[in-house]
């Protein structure tokens, strides 16, 4: 199997704002143990669950380049 480098790092990010893979398999409604399969790529991340990871960390990097943005004003 092919592994997902870009994909665990998406995991691992939504993982810190939502609070572990309790929280997070709750958003993306799996148990936290298939979480763990991902990130230790025993399997793949779907495609279904990868949409929600992007929605989880879309807006904090927003948040990060406007604050960037920002202070170069």
């Amino acid at each position: 199997m092919q592994q997902d480098f870009f994909g665990v790092g998406v995991l691992s990010r939504a993982l810190e704002i939502v609070g572990g893979p309790s929280a997070l398999g709750e958003r993306v409604r799996v148990p936290a143990r298939e979480i763990n399969e991902w990130l230790t790529f025993r399997k793949p991340i779907p495609w279904q669950a990868s949409l929600i990871l992007a929605e989880i960390i879309v807006p904090s990097l927003l948040e990060r380049i406007f604050r960037c943005r920002v202070l170069r004003y």
